[in-house]
């Protein structure tokens, strides 16, 4: 009888740890089997587990203090990439020539308006394509596809309803020009269970893009359920050239297709870049860990402003370590999250992280009104917009595609912009939940974090 207490007691114990301190969120569910399946042992192995990835986050975040710590790295707050010091893998810094900032159902708009002056290419990407917007754009595309223009339509199955044997999904697959499902087969979804095609990307002509927080579906304004509030950017420049080798490796994921793309084009020439910026793609098979690590190098290396503007906001410990740690240096730090999320999971993971930001000093607020969905980091003088939330899933399942501009201008841009909305949301105070409320939270969290 003492025995089993034990074994229960233990088990217990561990189960709580594991869901405070979810330090590997994709294997949480196998370690509560094993915790429970295989008393003692299962506890035993996961709390050394933990303890050893605790000495390796210590020693993680000292390297980090001291390297940027050095006097030489202080010196050169105007280029956050010589201080932080990494390439990551990801693409070279290639030109943007014109942007244009777009709010809201500006995005479906210019789409339109550039499909219908499309003359050579069209490619887009959209995790979910739905409602009045999908009928307007797969119109729009047919009457480009008759006038000759090459067409690539990229959607994720179950962002977009896609499922197998409807009908909107035969009729889809049905359009003469070039339309794929991400996971369209039965195999790929077994393959791909727990990865998304999130990326929201539009390339008009090989000449001019879109990227941001906007799927192509109807908005609703000021409606709290619908997607009514998102940023994107329409853009020219060499930088394109980048976006076009992401959407060429998402569609060959996606159909086992190669779109061939001019050599001359896809090769970063020397050029004179008056506007810093290059297309960063995270890649859960490739380039997704290195993302993760990259914004926590971005987040340590700030030294005057810290802006995050994010729909989701269940970052990992050791992000939330940096934000905390930013804060504490005297960094500008803010965080606006909409008051209410188009998920009661998502609702109650965001009061676990709020608390602990709250509770170090670190403003956060809370946007009223239409759920706002954009995915914005201004770190000093770089910006960084796209698709990526700042979870779990975002940062190590989904494939997805941001823009990265290192100017102060476009940065100070978009900090009076993020500044007018976090002055006019609700000031975020730090709350002292039950016990109870606590561990549904973080329950939640954990959820959250695997949906």
């Amino acid at each position: 009888m003492i025995f089993w207490l034990l074994t229960l007691c233990l088990s217990v114990f561990t189960s709580f740890i594991l869901l405070k301190k979810p330090y590997l969120r994709e294997t949480s569910i196998g370690w509560l089997l094993a915790i429970w399946a295989v008393p003692y042992i299962g506890s035993i192995v996961f709390l050394t587990m933990v303890i050893r990835r605790k000495d390796k986050t210590r020693q993680h975040s000292a390297h980090i203090k001291e390297h940027y710590a050095h006097n030489d790295y202080l010196t050169k707050p105007q280029n956050i990439i010589e201080r932080v010091g990494v390439n990551n893998g990801f693409l070279a810094y290639a030109n943007l020539e014109e942007s244009v900032i777009l709010r809201d159902d500006e995005f479906l708009t210019q789409l339109i308006e550039q499909v219908e002056q499309a003359e050579k290419s069209i490619w887009i990407c959209t995790y979910i394509l739905s409602g009045d917007a999908k009928e307007v754009l797969l119109t729009r595309l047919y009457e480009a596809y008759e006038r000759g223009v090459e067409i690539y339509l990229l959607v994720d199955r179950i962002g977009s309803g896609f499922l197998f044997g409807s009908k909107s999904r035969k009729e889809y697959l049905n359009f003469p020009f070039k339309t794929a499902i991400f996971r369209q087969s039965l195999l790929q979804s077994l393959l791909y269970v727990e990865k998304r095609l999130h990326s929201k990307i539009a390339i008009i002509d090989r000449q001019t893009a879109l990227i941001g927080s906007h799927n192509i579906r109807d908005e609703i304004k000021h409606d709290a359920k619908g997607f009514a509030r998102n940023l994107s950017l329409l853009f020219t420049g060499s930088v394109v050239a980048q976006l076009e080798l992401v959407f060429a490796d998402l569609y060959q994921c996606a159909t086992n297709e190669t779109i061939l793309i001019d050599n001359k084009k896809s090769k970063n020439s020397i050029e004179q870049i008056h506007c810093a910026s290059r297309i960063i793609y995270s890649d859960p098979l490739a380039l997704n860990y290195q993302y993760c690590d990259y914004l926590n190098c971005l987040f340590y290396s700030a030294q005057q402003r810290l802006y995050i503007w994010m729909p989701y906001m269940i970052p990992s410990d050791i992000l939330r370590t940096s934000i905390i740690n930013a804060h504490k240096t005297g960094v500008d730090v803010k965080v606006l999250i909409p008051i209410k999320s188009d998920s009661m999971l998502v609702d109650n993971a965001h009061q676990l992280v709020l608390n602990e930001l709250t509770d170090h000093g670190v403003p956060c607020a809370a946007s009223t009104g239409a759920f706002d969905h954009s995915k914005i980091f201004i770190v000093d003088n770089l910006t960084m917009l796209g698709s990526t939330n700042l979870d779990h899933r975002s940062l190590y399942r989904n494939y997805e595609a941001n823009i990265e501009i290192n100017t102060k201008g476009f940065a100070d841009t978009m900090s009076r912009i993020f500044l007018q909305e976090f002055n006019s949301a609700i000031k975020i105070e730090c709350t002292h939940p039950t016990t109870k409320r606590m561990v549904i939270n973080q329950i939640t969290s954990l959820i959250a974090s695997l949906y």
